[in-house]
């Protein structure tokens, strides 16, 4: 069975292209799923309730890729969830159908790049705390007799001090001195 989902746009404001061009493809009126909130693009629940009524064998049918997912790691994520239960996906804009074969190869091309960008953004990461390390010598060391002496101002049952003033007059920052007292 197939079924269809669109999501209102700027291009198409009422959806009314995507949701022509997937009943031209076959989608019946009923199982067809239009989300027309343009504030659901975080919460789609429109598309969520199209989930249950998917089945094995069954075939998820969109005008195009950014009607389903503008996240390229979501989307590999759901056609990779979709082909696990057996359920088929089809963009038709993009002229992929992961019920053949050509569409599966497309597919797995997908994920390639996707798993290329995620590897080059996580060597340029990588690269870039290499980098700061080499300028600074990493992340500068916490002086022990101040932050002992920070503390002893904070515990202090006679006369204890703000933080604010603790970190004015010991220099040991907010966040450090939080992350030492949370330690004790």
């Amino acid at each position: 069975m197939l079924y269809g989902f669109a999501k209102c746009s700027v291009d198409d404001p009422n959806g009314e292209q995507q949701v022509k061009s997937l009943i031209e493809y076959g989608v019946q009126k009923g199982n067809l799923y239009l989300q027309q909130s343009e504030t659901e693009v975080t919460t789609p629940r429109v598309f969520y309730k199209l989930f249950p009524q998917v089945k094995k064998g069954d075939t998820v049918v969109v005008h195009r890729f950014s009607s389903i997912s503008q996240d390229t790691t979501f989307f590999i994520n759901l056609i990779s969830s979709f082909q696990s239960k057996g359920i088929h996906f089809t963009s038709l804009s993009e002229s992929i159908d992961t019920a053949a074969s050509e569409g599966q190869v497309i597919f797995r091309l997908f994920q390639g790049l996707a798993q290329l960008t995620q590897d080059g953004v996580t060597e340029k990461k990588k690269s870039s705390v290499s980098l700061a390390k080499v300028r600074t010598g990493g992340r500068p060391k916490v002086d022990p007799v101040m932050l002992e002496l920070a503390l002893n101002m904070y515990f202090d049952e006679d006369n204890p001090c703000s933080i604010h003033e603790i970190v004015q007059k010991t220099g040991v920052s907010r966040a450090t001195f939080y992350r030492y007292l949370n330690r004790k």
